[in-house]
């Protein structure tokens, strides 16, 4: 089969040069991107549920079935995660808004840590909070400051040595809310410090030793909200250990 004959032209492709030419294909390719990600995660959600519903009554049966279901139902969340994480990236860049929503910063970093722990098979990283989390309330558009929090917290536990402590740590100063995450992993390279959250580095990551990947564009995902959101996302190395740091103003602009 002649499968170029299947194909758009040579142009079809290529990034438009206008400012106005290009903010018409940036908007195109969202609306793609969230028509795949609508398709596929309706057979998704529908095998997760149903796998919810065989962990409930399952009860009794052999603990390695139990195991085998657990897995798969952990599995399916994290497919579903990562389609999320790939349609807020477009709405991200798309320019896309929610609404602003306010609610206790502890709340907030608990909701995080449940969503992490549930999406973990292996359940083997403590998390310990460096500090008590200040009692304030934020108001940020909580789809996208949730996506940063996930996508920082779930970096350490896939890159984290086995059994490892995670640190959390949140101040909030003069309105700033800072949430710093660091565990034992392999510190990442000075040299792709500048570049580790950067859309293009992620096609390089997953194949050094000394960076880190994260599934479904995470490290870019932490970046792009951040920023979105008004606030900085950053990496800093100290004593052989690399420092996640993502700062927020506590009352969205």
């Amino acid at each position: 089969m002649n499968t170029k004959a299947l194909l758009p032209d040579d142009h079809a492709h290529k990034m438009p040069k206008h400012s106005k030419d290009l903010r018409q294909w940036i908007c195109e390719q969202a609306d793609l991107n969230k028509m795949y990600i609508h398709d596929f995660k309706n057979p998704v959600s529908a095998i997760s549920a149903n796998i919810s519903y065989l962990k409930s009554v399952l009860i009794n049966a052999d603990e390695d079935v139990k195991e085998a279901v657990s897995d798969m139902s952990v599995a399916a969340n994290l497919l579903l995660f990562m389609f999320d994480n790939n349609l807020m990236i477009s709405q991200l860049e798309n320019g896309e808004h929610y609404e602003v929503v306010a609610a206790p910063l502890d709340q907030i970093i608990a909701q995080s840590v449940k969503t992490c722990r549930d999406l973990t098979i292996i359940n083997e990283h403590p998390i310990e909070m460096a500090v008590a989390i200040p009692d304030v309330l934020c108001e940020w558009e909580m789809k996208y400051a949730k996506l940063a929090i996930d996508n920082m917290l779930m970096s350490s536990i896939i890159n984290a040595p086995r059994g490892d402590t995670i640190t959390f740590r949140v101040l909030v100063e003069n309105e700033l809310v800072t949430i710093t995450v660091n565990d034992n992993g392999a510190p990442i390279n000075e040299t792709y410090l500048d570049d580790q959250l950067e859309r293009t580095f992620q096609l390089q990551a997953k194949n050094l030793e000394d960076a880190r990947y994260s599934r479904a564009m995470g490290m870019y995902a932490v970046k792009l909200a951040a920023k979105f959101l008004g606030g900085t996302a950053r990496i800093e190395n100290h004593n052989q250990k690399s420092y996640f740091i993502l700062e927020l103003p506590q009352t969205e602009q």
